[in-house]
């Protein structure tokens, strides 16, 4: 199993943030090319799709925001805490005590002081919140650069 380190506003794993789009390729292999919605934003990005991760995009081909997404074969490690061992309460908790100002979504949440979003599985969140397997539940950790989402 591989873990991803959180660098808050700067990276995740090797990945970090206004890196040039060909050099995340060269990094990461195999990927497809994909335009869409960030979560959190109502905003179109050009984004590569990888195995764990999908990689947005700004006009200048330098990387926007880094969303992971596979936690069944990996994890993120998140201020020293593998966030597969916290339950969904806990990891709230854990970034609610560094931001209060919490931004809340139907699946999810996000925080621009620290430019982390996470997403949960929407039957998850509406159906077990209280559940204690986060690998279960937990659908995607995003970094950006703070105020990402306020600007988007």
């Amino acid at each position: 199993m591989k873990k991803y380190e959180v660098k808050i506003g700067e990276a995740l794993g090797d990945i970090k943030l206004r890196m040039d789009r060909q050099e995340v390729r060269n990094i990461l292999g195999e990927y497809k090319e994909y335009r869409g919605k960030a979560f959190g934003t109502d905003k179109l990005y050009e984004q590569d799709i990888f195995n764990n991760f999908v990689i947005g995009y700004d006009n200048d081909n330098r990387v926007n925001f880094i969303c992971f997404t596979n936690f069944k074969e990996n994890t993120v490690i998140f201020d020293e805490i593998d966030v597969r061992e916290l339950g969904s309460y806990e990891l709230f908790y854990t970034i609610y005590k560094m931001d209060q100002n919490l931004d809340m979504e139907l699946c999810g949440y996000t925080s621009n002081k620290l430019g982390i979003g996470i997403t949960y599985e929407k039957e998850i969140i509406l159906d077990n919140l209280e559940t204690e397997k986060v690998h279960e539940s937990l659908e995607s950790f995003v970094i950006a650069s703070k105020n990402y989402w306020s600007n988007n």
